[in-house]
């Protein structure tokens, strides 16, 4: 389990999360070894009051009283220290660090003399404080691994540290039980009551101290565990945390971005309905819709007010237009994209409310090409406009794939592009600047973007543009156009959704796996025989139909 990093985003809480955490444990663990010392003390002085006979007291056991108070002394400063002064994490562990060096140089300095004292008096009183065996080396080197075992695997236990700040406070007690394993060979190599050559007892010192290092692996181990797992649990929490964040925002963009599509409508003989499923919460796919009414519009062309009072506008023939745009990308960036065409599309409306469907495309493509080009973006867009009084469908594509015209007793009519996609030159080419289909009465449009053809079966064939005009005319065939009633008050005017729900089921059941694209299904059709148009409230927008698949 190797340690987790660390994002830059969460290092400043990481810091602070960890700051607070060692100061706690440092209370812990100051506070549990004065237990220990007191209870050392304690112990010994039971052992001396227990005697017999009363003797002076040791040099030994003087020294371990001494060592055994200046640690409860240290310790207790440092649980002082760490309860009233909320120091950052370096001088916490530059604190604890200097008192661990000397009170473990100290208990080093006990363990030499215990293991001086303890000399072959009996054997031969001459010898009396000379390293003559090597009873007394290895003791020592025995007390000093269990020391430094002891003092490193107890702070490793209680203290958050990494495993490289856990060993620095025992290279210099390392460095010095070394030191003094190389001086006990040499007392016992040279001054010893059996000479033994340098090349023997050096190496032997060199060994004992590597046994000392090795007394460090368990405490490095649990530091390092327990380094590992805090991360990794830090991190997790962190990036659970700021996924429900990073959620709720989406949701918010989502509601942000859907409220710049048009509501399913009907007005007089026009229907429009759609239905989108975005591969993520939010994408590039856009519908722009918009109701041409001639005497509103040409009131914001020439200033009059809608009191009647003012100027008479220009007439403005009524229609609809009807704008699809597909951002390339996914995700947000194609959604901020779009947030940036609705805005430059609202404006070109309002200050051209008659613009052709070619001179929108034109316009849309400078736009793109001068602000969006240099970051390769790029964008297909299909453009509509239905006049109801010419029966006619005025369109232009710009990269876009070819919309479908679906007439009653006729086979289907493919609107094939008619310029390149969007930004690729700051002057689009139009083909035909004045291109349109007839468009009558019981007439139907179905309008895509690419996710709807793109979708592939389990053996990788894709719908194709063939393949979903005939699902088109099933789905629309299923619903024979019907003359538009007049909408009540009461009721919501009638806005077909079942020919986008029923077209958009059929791509999903030829679909295998997930979507690998936004998909947007956009119908327009007119009545049979068209009504007069009361004011009425807009249709809800419809669900997205990631969550109506199955409807």
């Amino acid at each position: 389990m190797a340690a987790a990093p660390i994002h830059d985003d969460f290092r400043f809480e990481y810091d602070q999360v960890q700051r607070a955490r060692l100061r706690r444990r440092v209370q812990w663990y100051a506070g549990v070894l004065i237990a220990l010392r007191l209870i050392s003390l304690l112990v010994m002085t039971l052992n001396v009051l227990s005697q017999e006979q009363v003797h002076t007291p040791s040099i030994a056991l003087l020294v371990s009283f001494g060592s055994s108070a200046f640690a409860i002394f240290a310790y207790g400063w440092v649980f002082v220290d760490a309860w009233q002064t909320d120091r950052p994490r370096q001088a916490q562990l530059r604190v604890l660090r200097w008192v661990l060096i000397a009170t473990t140089i100290l208990s080093t300095l006990v363990s030499l003399l215990v293991a001086y004292l303890i000399s072959p008096v009996e054997q031969d009183p001459s010898q009396l404080g000379v390293w003559s065996s090597w009873r007394n080396a290895l003791l020592f080197a025995g007390l000093q691994m269990f020391t430094v075992f002891q003092v490193h695997f107890i702070a490793c236990v209680f203290l958050p540290w990494s495993p490289r700040e856990s060993v620095r406070p025992m290279f210099p007690v390392l460095g010095l039980t070394t030191g003094c394993l190389l001086v006990l060979a040499f007392l016992v190599g040279f001054a010893g009551s059996k000479p033994t050559a340098p090349w023997v007892t050096i190496p032997a010192a060199l060994i004992l101290s590597i046994g000392c290092v090795a007394a460090l692996l368990p405490g490095i181990a649990v530091s390092w565990w327990k380094s590992s797992r805090f991360a990794r649990d830090f991190l997790i929490q962190h990036l659970r945390r700021g996924y429900t964040d990073i959620r709720r925002e989406m949701t918010d963009a989502q509601r942000i971005h859907e409220n710049l599509f048009p509501r399913p409508e009907q007005r007089g003989g026009l229907q429009l309905d759609y239905r989108y499923a975005p591969m993520r919460a939010i994408g590039g796919d856009y519908l722009y819709a918009k109701f041409i009414n001639g005497q509103i519009l040409g009131a914001l062309r020439t200033g009059e007010l809608p009191d009647g009072t003012g100027t008479q506008p220009p007439d403005i023939e009524p229609c609809e237009l009807v704008l699809i745009l597909d951002v390339c990308g996914h995700g947000i960036s194609a959604a901020l994209t779009v947030n940036r065409l609705h805005g430059e599309l609202e404006r070109q409306l309002a200050e051209q409310p008659n613009i052709t469907p070619a001179e929108l495309l034109c316009a849309l493509n400078r736009y793109v090409y001068l602000t969006l080009a240099h970051h390769s973006i790029f964008v297909t867009a299909v453009a509509f406009r239905v006049s109801e009084s010419t029966d006619r469908l005025h369109y232009a594509s710009a990269g876009h794939p070819p919309a479908i015209v679906l007439r009653p007793d006729a086979p289907a009519e493919l609107l094939a592009p008619t310029a390149m996609v969007l930004g690729v030159d700051r002057d689009l080419m139009i083909e035909d600047q004045n291109a349109s289909v007839p468009f009558r009465p019981g007439d139907t449009l179905i309008a895509y973007t690419d996710g709807a053809t793109e979708a592939r079966n389990v053996q990788g064939e894709i719908l194709s543009t063939n393949g979903l005009s005939d699902l088109a005319q099933a789905s629309v065939g299923a619903r024979k156009p019907q003359p538009a009633p007049r909408p009540t008050p009461q009721t919501a005017p009638p806005h077909s959704p079942g020919v986008c729900t029923r077209l958009m089921s059929a791509i999903n059941q030829h679909r295998f796996g997930p979507p690998t694209d936004d998909t947007l299904i956009v119908h327009v059709c007119r009545a049979s025989t068209p009504a007069s148009t009361p004011p009425h409230a807009p249709a809800p927008r419809p669900i997205p139909a990631t969550q109506t698949a199955g409807a």
